[in-house]
């Protein structure tokens, strides 16, 4: 079962005055994105040749929150870059579609299903 954007997504933030993921980290992965997240994660951990995720403008912004949260928890002690891709695996293709690094949703899962072993914890 996947979940879909009102599932998903809070109402606006105080502090942003935009929607966010509504879990645990939510707010640091909207300024990511989660395809983009996948992306990059995937290219830091499996396939070196996989750019997607420099095709935003923004990429280097997104760099810096990934970096920053790369060694976060959450407050079950979870990785948090673990925790989002638990999270993006229960989410629905349509949404992650919606992306502009031209993946498509499943392909986004497909890609989040690697072993999370070696996805989360590159050097």
């Amino acid at each position: 079962m996947h979940l879909n954007y009102k599932q998903l997504m809070t109402q606006k933030t105080e502090q942003t005055n935009r929607h966010a993921f509504a879990f645990e980290g939510g707010d640091d992965l909207t300024t990511m994105g989660a395809s983009w997240f996948i992306s990059y994660l995937y290219h830091l951990n499996m396939d070196s040749e996989h750019r997607n995720w420099e095709k935003p403008k923004t990429a280097n912004g997104r760099i810096s929150v990934f970096v920053r949260t790369e060694r976060a928890l959450t407050t079950k002690g979870v990785s948090m870059h673990r925790h989002y891709v638990e999270q993006i695996c229960l989410m629905s293709p349509a949404l992650l579609s919606k992306n502009k690094i031209g993946i498509r949703g499943e392909r986004v899962i497909a890609m989040a299903k690697e072993p999370l072993s070696r996805m989360v914890t590159h050097p």
